[in-house]
């Protein structure tokens, strides 16, 4: 537990202060998903329970990733402004915001493969599966990045399950309705985790 919670330290207090300023050598993303997934999950698990399990690692991964994604998101609409102050995300490790778009069906991908996985090896229940409920939204989501990849933001529209859009950023509405989707599809697929195991406790 001491062992979590001092990672969990570092990296706060790091994530942006030498000598290590995670976000500045392109690893931010990567702490991020680390600590808001099994890092939070596996600390609270080990603090009630006292044991280690890989169940709340299966659970939280994938959740640590989508959290990771919004902030890969961030990156791509600062990919120019961040390498005029030297920070070095992992957009800019990539090299080019179309490099970046091109990562994400396969970081979402991830999330969906390690929950199936899970469930194959008898860690998470068979209820999890409710997660697939969330793959329209995932697919929207790349439907939509790969409009901005190719610069057809004309075509790209804010749909009624984004969100209220009144703080629309003048010449930016891509990147405020790609935002809105990376984060209401980690709302969505962590609401139907929370209703898989209601659904596994109950049955």
């Amino acid at each position: 537990m001491a062992v979590i919670a001092a990672a969990g330290a570092v990296i706060c207090f790091f994530y942006s202060m030498p000598p290590l300023k995670f976000s500045y050598r392109g690893l931010g993303e990567l702490v991020v998903s680390a600590s808001m997934g099994p890092g939070i999950c596996l600390g609270t698990y080990y603090a009630v329970t006292g044991t280690f399990s890989w169940e709340p690692v299966f659970v939280a991964l994938p959740v640590g990733i989508l959290v990771g994604l919004i902030l890969f998101i961030h990156s791509v609409m600062d990919y120019r402004p961040d390498q005029a102050v030297q920070k070095r995300t992992l957009v800019s490790v990539l090299g080019s915001q179309a490099r970046a778009f091109a990562l994400l069906p396969f970081i979402l991908a991830a999330a969906y493969v390690i929950i199936i996985l899970g469930i194959i090896f008898g860690v998470l229940p068979i209820a999890t599966l409710l997660v697939l409920l969330s793959l329209p939204m995932a697919i929207s989501f790349i439907q939509t990045t790969g409009k901005i990849r190719v610069g057809q933001y004309e075509s790209i529209k804010a749909r009624w399950w984004m969100g209220p859009m009144e703080q629309m950023l003048e010449g930016h509405e891509w990147f405020l309705i790609a935002w809105r989707q990376a984060r209401n599809l980690l709302v969505f697929f962590t609401l139907l985790i929370v209703i898989a195991y209601i659904i596994a406790i109950i049955f």
